[in-house]
């Protein structure tokens, strides 16, 4: 059966969000804990401010929250931003099954590209993960300039996306596309060059890449096994190895950019 790609809307996202369960948290926290990303993402927050303890963070399009969980248990304060009432409420729900203090959470109802102005300059970390990628044409700038926007002078933000040059991510999403497997919301991957002619127009003077790892991308028995969730048994799962080609062939690009001045334009 083919099936058409959803529109990036709240209806579409509060589908896929209403069917999500605790054990995919639990496993997708597991893997994501043993990957190359996180390895780099946790590395750079420690250089940085020493520690995850009291930092403010925000995770834009933040879905089931994964990654505001990482932070949230290293001590950091954390906000779920998204427009999805079924992805909000996941959140609550699991963070308090997680016991995460009230006082330590916070979640935001809200368009991505739409940000209230009360939230610029607020926060020491932004960042997204497989959000970038459903927006065309300007907001592609636009929602990286958000992540930016929010930032206190200094700040990071992590805006992680599927690399076009990733041949087994594209061949996934084509099949998953066509047989109907999977629930896919239009997604439109980026390469190197847009994020870095994007920063430029935005003049973000200190940036990076970081990339996941090639050496998971390019075994197809791994690559399934995550992407369908196979692996279940958390205890199997080992910390996934680096390379210097991550950042240019491997199945997430992911921007890192410092906020070293309030954007006017």
């Amino acid at each position: 059966m083919r099936l058409k790609n959803k529109k990036n809307s709240s209806d579409s996202w509060n589908e896929i969000w209403g069917s999500y369960d605790r054990k995919s948290f639990e496993y997708q926290i597991a893997v994501e804990e043993h990957s190359v990303r996180w390895q780099r993402i946790q590395q750079i927050i420690l250089n940085k401010y020493g520690s995850f303890s009291g930092i403010e963070c925000i995770e834009i399009g933040g879905g089931s929250g994964h990654y505001s969980m990482l932070f949230a248990k290293r001590g950091a304060r954390v906000t779920i931003l998204d427009y999805s009432e079924n992805a909000l409420e996941f959140c609550r729900r699991i963070f308090k099954e997680q016991r995460i203090p009230p006082t330590q959470v916070k979640c935001l109802l809200m368009n991505a590209l739409k940000i209230d102005e009360h939230c610029f300059g607020k926060y020491d970390v932004s960042m997204s993960f497989g959000v970038a990628e459903h927006f065309q044409g300007q907001n592609r700038k636009l929602i990286v300039k958000n992540h930016i926007m929010v930032l206190k002078k200094g700040g990071v933000a992590f805006i992680s996306a599927p690399h076009k040059g990733c041949i087994p991510f594209t061949v996934y999403q084509f099949l998953m596309k066509f047989v109907g497997k999977r629930n896919i919301v239009e997604a439109y991957p980026f390469t190197r060059s847009e994020f870095l002619n994007i920063i430029r127009e935005l003049n973000i003077k200190e940036y990076s890449f970081i990339g996941s790892s090639i050496y998971e991308t390019y075994n197809p028995i791994s690559f399934y096994q995550r992407k369908k969730g196979l692996v279940r048994d958390i205890s199997c799962l080992r910390k996934e190895k680096g390379s210097i080609l991550d950042q240019y062939m491997s199945r997430e690009l992911t921007l890192v950019g410092i906020n070293g001045e309030r954007l006017d334009q």
